[in-house]
Order: C-alpha cells, then structure tokens, then sequence
C-alpha cells in the first residue's frame, strides 16, 4: 500500500493541464486614438475582442517555475467595439455596425495586420517565475510575420478553476506597421496597444493510462 501511496502522491503533484476558451475567458486590445490630431474629436478608441480562440497552459502550485501558458488567436475573427467589451474595457460611447465594418476592414488590410498573409497571433511562454504577488512570464509573441520576446506579469489563482489575468503593452513599429492613420494624419492611433485577458478554466480530465497504472502497484504489494 505505501508505493500505491507514494505513486498516487507523485501524480498529485505533476503540473495540472489546462485548456481555454472563449466560453469562460475574455482576451481583448485596447488601441487608442492619438489626441493631438486634427480630426481626434471624430476618431475613437477601439476594443477588439478575441473570438474562435485557444489556449494551454500548464501549473504546479508547488512549483510556479514549471508552469507555461499559450494561444493563438485567428486575426479574421477579431470582432470591433461591441458595447459589452466598450464597457468592459471602460470605453465610453458606441460604435455604430457600419462604423465597424469600415474599422475592421483598415484592420485586416495589407497595412495594418495583413491577414491574408499572417493569419494568427501567437504567444508562447519560454520561462516563468515569481515577482512578488505575481507570476512573469517571459515568452514570444508572433504578430503580423515577426516574432518578439515579451513579459508578462499575471496573477495566478486556483479554486475549483484556474483563473489567470493579466495585461501587456506591445506597439505597432516593434512587428513591422505603422498605426493606422487616415486624411493625411488627421485622425491615427497611438502606436502603443495593450493586450488583456481574464482566462479561467477547469483542469483537462485525467487520462486513463494514468488510473490504469495505478492498479496493477496495488496488486504488486504484499498485504500486511
């Protein structure tokens, strides 16, 4: 019974597996307007929310060093300033369905995220460690056909779900695009974005090679 016991404390204690979705996570960039243009009072700041998204990370409470974190996100799919994301990322005002057809057009073209040639954006975690209350995680974003190194500082938590939330700077010039602009300058964005998420999801179920193999370390053990 002790290496059934000793067995089943080692499968406790390796990193927990995890998949996210948008049914329960919020991944969203906010872009702002520059407010020194002739035409600022027109323009506006943008939400632009994730959907059709994945993600996997990987965390040992007892050990925050292993954990690694990923997603990938189908630029097509990125949907515009709805009110319930305006909200939550405390924009004020609406965007009109027209107003974001034309938006997400500029987005998508050859100029700005070209997503005819570059169809997803990327992160992946290299290394993780712990910064006071928080976990850094350094890894690389792939955007537009380049990729960089970024940190990440995030606050880790798990009940009966894992919850990890989170926000990052990253700019427009550092993945080869200047920010959108139109009228020669009198309305643009600011080349700084700020990528969010709130991701929270229950460990993936255990596969049963695992159960399995503690069955026949049962029988192997003499009885007392």
């Amino acid at each position: 019974m002790l290496t059934a016991l000793l067995f089943s404390q080692i499968v406790m204690a390796a990193p927990q597996e995890y998949k996210f979705s948008q049914a329960d996570s919020l991944l969203y960039v906010k872009v702002y307007k520059r407010t020194d243009t002739i035409g600022a009072g027109a323009a506006h700041n943008h939400a632009i929310q994730a959907q059709s998204w994945h993600g996997n990370a990987s965390w040992d409470a007892s050990d925050a060093s292993t954990c690694s974190f990923s997603f990938s996100v189908p630029v097509i799919n990125l949907v515009l300033d709805k009110t319930k994301i305006r909200k939550i990322a405390g924009l004020k005002g609406e965007v009109s369905d027209s107003q974001r057809a034309e938006i997400k057009g500029n987005m998508l073209s050859e100029g700005q995220l070209y997503a005819d040639k570059y169809p997803n954006i990327s992160f992946a975690s290299t290394s993780c460690e712990v910064s006071g209350d928080k976990v850094l995680l350094n890894g690389k974003l792939s955007l537009r056909g380049q990729t960089n190194p970024v940190k990440i500082p995030v606050t880790i938590s798990v009940d009966d779900v894992l919850n990890i939330k989170g926000s990052f700077d990253v700019k427009a010039t550092d993945y080869g695009f200047e920010p959108y602009s139109a009228l020669f300058g009198a309305v643009a964005n600011k080349d700084t974005m700020e990528i969010h998420f709130d991701l929270k999801t229950r460990p993936k179920a255990k596969a049963p090679a695992v159960e399995e193999a503690m069955v026949p370390v049962e029988e192997a053990t003499p009885a007392e």
